[in-house]
């Protein structure tokens, strides 16, 4: 993904994700992203993981229409450590972030 592209819904083993390339530094492998999390484990329930499907689709549209990435990863992220910063996580480099 280029810097500032926006990912559709990701599902993943922890959740549904909106993945957001934040920047990119010239060294090559290490990049910095920002995401959207709705927690989705292995094992949730139905109802609960249609709940958090809607909600990621949902966000993700008010996206599309033009709205801060930051302030809905603040709003309705559920990983609270990265939405306090807007959804940022830590540079990272292949092999790093599982």
């Amino acid at each position: 993904m280029k810097k500032g592209a926006i990912s559709g819904p990701v599902r993943t083993p922890y959740g549904y994700h909106i993945i957001k390339v934040a920047d990119k530094r010239a060294s090559k492998g290490k990049i910095l992203i920002a995401h959207i999390m709705k927690v989705s484990p292995p094992g949730t329930d139905e109802k609960e993981s249609k709940l958090a499907v809607e909600s990621i689709n949902n966000i993700y549209n008010e996206l599309k229409s033009g709205a801060s990435f930051s302030e809905l990863a603040k709003r309705y992220s559920d990983h609270k450590e990265s939405a306090a910063l807007g959804g940022k996580l830590a540079w990272f480099s292949t092999g790093e972030l599982i």
